[in-house]
């Protein structure tokens, strides 16, 4: 499930793929439906095919980030293309169930010419808040604004959660996502990728992936 609420996206609804879109209590949510897939002729091509749905199911779940994070690449191809481009090495096939799985740490979720976030970038929890925050170098480079803006999402299990406002630029240096995912539990396993965007969304910065365990 995925939960979307924003400023820039804005709110969805209708059927997109496997991917169903409505509202529940002011907030968009996207259910995956299951893929039925006719079996290729051979156990190679059955596990390409099996490869291929899975990522571009997971690449509909991220649309509302990715679709912003490839949109350099919009002449080229499509974000979703771009996507799951970019992403093919990043899945993991397991022979005993013929499941492929995502290496979440692995996954890009935005590549552009917007200069990047590399040094400085923390982490940190308040679990009496279930706040989880982050915190990067706003220092001024040559091609980057002090407005640019921040979107970034969160997973775990089978939550997937979006952020972005005008009012978070670079220059803040940190946000802090409160009730962000208001399940996790001690102990489970979360990823976080933010990049940042233009203020007219023209050009991104490569995305930053962060996670662990949800501490006690």
């Amino acid at each position: 499930m995925a939960i979307t609420q924003n400023t820039l996206i804005g709110r969805s609804s209708g059927r997109i793929g496997n991917v169903v879109l409505s509202t529940w209590k002011g907030k968009n949510i996207a259910k995956q439906k299951p893929e039925i897939v006719a079996n290729p002729r051979t156990a190679n091509q059955q596990a390409n095919r099996a490869k291929f749905v899975s990522l571009m199911a997971i690449g509909r779940m991220f649309r509302p980030i990715i679709q912003i994070g490839f949109k350099e690449y919009a002449n080229k191809m499509s974000w979703l293309n771009r996507f799951m481009s970019t992403n093919n090495e990043a899945m993991s096939y397991n022979e005993s169930t013929n499941v492929w799985s995502p290496n979440f740490q692995l996954f890009t979720m935005a590549e552009g010419s917007l200069y990047p976030v590399v040094n400085g970038v923390t982490q940190a929890w308040n679990p009496s808040r279930n706040a989880y925050s982050l915190t990067w170098d706003p220092t001024p480079q040559a091609n980057q604004s002090s407005q640019d803006i921040l979107f970034a999402a969160i997973t775990s299990g089978n939550q997937t959660f979006f952020e972005n406002s005008r009012n978070v630029t670079r220059d803040l240096g940190a946000y802090s996502f409160v009730d962000f995912v208001p399940d996790l539990l001690p102990g489970d396993e979360y990823f976080v990728w933010f990049f940042f965007a233009s203020p007219d969304l023209r050009i991104v910065s490569n995305s930053i992936v962060m996670g662990g365990e949800v501490p006690a």
